[in-house]
């Protein structure tokens, strides 16, 4: 190699160099929920297998206000997941037509110590139209209702990922809540044999609000 070739191949490589450290950083990546460190806040999907359980699972949590396709109305529930809408749908169904009596309590967290949150259910009366009445002190509700989440405010978290299918289904509704610190205690009492297969998450949200 002559003189001038490998000056020539020295000062390319210089360029090359100096050329990179000249592009633009790579933007940083959109903060998931897991990053940003609001796993504590509404809303909240955690995994919760429907199986019987000796101990209720307690979930300690933030309420904020809610936002404007939401209406002031805390759902307590499930969110199930299928391959498409139409699987997610029957797991839906399923866990309606089959029953799932749990213990649901809820309260709001103050210095000064707890104050129970009252909740209501949608309740059926056969051929008569369902009507909502008060959880009693004790929790107990018989099973779960359709119901719809606040999409809106689920996808702003990055909890509904772009190819997702989902369904909600509810036990009970802590309606014209106020924003704050909350505790649920969630206990699934005898659910029916086979439901542990369904894909369950818990769900915590805003219910959407009506047009």
């Amino acid at each position: 190699m002559t003189l001038r070739n490998y000056l020539l191949r020295t000062a390319s490589a210089a360029c090359l160099v100096l050329l990179a450290a000249c592009q633009p950083a790579a933007a940083p990546a959109p903060q998931t929920r897991a990053a940003t460190a609001q796993e504590n806040v509404v809303p909240i999907i955690r995994p919760f297998p429907v199986t019987a359980m000796h101990e209720p699972m307690v979930v300690d949590f933030e309420l904020t206000p809610p936002g404007p396709n939401a209406a002031p109305t805390l759902l307590i529930g499930l969110r199930v997941k299928g391959e498409d809408d139409a699987q997610a749908a029957q797991a839906a169904e399923r866990l309606v037509r089959e029953g799932l009596p749990a213990e649901v309590l809820l309260e709001r967290v103050e210095q000064v110590g707890t104050e129970p949150v009252p909740l209501t259910r949608r309740q059926f009366n056969g051929f008569e139209p369902s009507e909502m009445v008060a959880v009693g002190s004790d929790g107990h509700v018989p099973g779960v209702v359709p119901d719809s989440a606040d999409d809106a405010s689920l996808v702003a978290a990055g909890l509904i990922g772009p190819d997702g299918h989902y369904r909600t289904v509810t036990f009970a509704w802590a309606e014209q809540v106020k924003p704050g610190h909350y505790r649920l205690r969630l206990r699934l009492l005898s659910p029916a044999a086979g439901l542990e297969a369904v894909p369950s998450e818990l769900q915590l949200a805003y219910t959407h609000r009506a047009k």
